[in-house]
């Protein structure tokens, strides 16, 4: 939905547990793309808009050990259609819980989960491992840090970009949407609806593919080849 940010993070060696996560966050505050336009398949047309593409953002992994951590993408709905007002902001309940957000903000009330079960062979054991987010957004030059609220707390309809819709990374980056109360779709060609203007260097690591894919350890299966998906009618 417009606006709407996510946040990557590392469970401890062996617990997925929510609270697991707040101890490792390796990016936050990663923008929604406005080029993107994925709700517009109707029942009698389940096919993905047009303006359907992936995203893809390289992450930096800590030097850590773990046999079973989880990599977990968590996105945050914060429009007023998710019941978060506009001028406020919401915050990860976890972090709440973990006292590291702002305790007079709510939690957000739509929240998305993805995981992936991750065996990393580094050097320091994952549950003695120290994560600092601002070291691995540094090593990233990930380039959304100014203006933006502390790690797990999530401004209303704040991360708004245009994504290079063939290499998949960002490409410009915007201040909060405006004048716009369309959930699906605000389209940035018409009417601009955030300022589009930090231009993102190429060279950034996290615009720049690393590492390769490979299954878990100790199982069978092997990964699959990304997929366009077949998109619900929200209409």
């Amino acid at each position: 939905h417009p606006g709407a940010p996510a946040r990557f993070a590392l469970s401890r060696d062996g617990d997925d547990s929510g609270g697991s996560f707040e101890s490792c966050l390796l990016l936050d505050h990663v923008p929604h793309d406005d080029n993107a336009d994925v709700l517009g398949s109707t029942a009698s047309s389940p096919r993905p808009n047009p303006n359907y593409h992936q995203y893809k953002i390289t992450l930096w992994i800590p030097d850590v050990q773990c046999t079973r951590c989880h990599l977990q993408l968590v996105t945050y709905m914060t429009d007023e259609f998710h019941s978060v007002p506009e001028g406020t902001s919401c915050a990860n309940k976890f972090a709440l819980q973990a006292g590291k957000a702002n305790s007079s903000l709510p939690p957000c009330p739509a929240v998305y989960h993805s995981c992936a079960p991750v065996t990393i062979n580094g050097a320091i054991p994952r549950n003695h491992y120290n994560c600092n987010l601002s070291e691995f957004e540094h090593k990233l030059n990930w380039p959304f840090v100014a203006n933006r609220p502390p790690p797990s707390e999530y401004y209303f309809k704040g991360y708004a970009v245009l994504y290079d819709t063939e290499l998949h990374f960002p490409l410009f980056g915007g201040t909060p949407i405006r004048d716009c109360n369309n959930w699906k779709f605000c389209d940035p060609q018409n009417g601009l609806f955030s300022n589009y203007s930090l231009a993102l260097p190429a060279s950034a690591r996290y615009r720049i593919p690393a590492g390769t894919c490979a299954s878990v350890p100790g199982t069978t299966k092997s990964p699959s080849p990304m997929q366009t998906p077949r998109i619900a009618n929200y209409g």
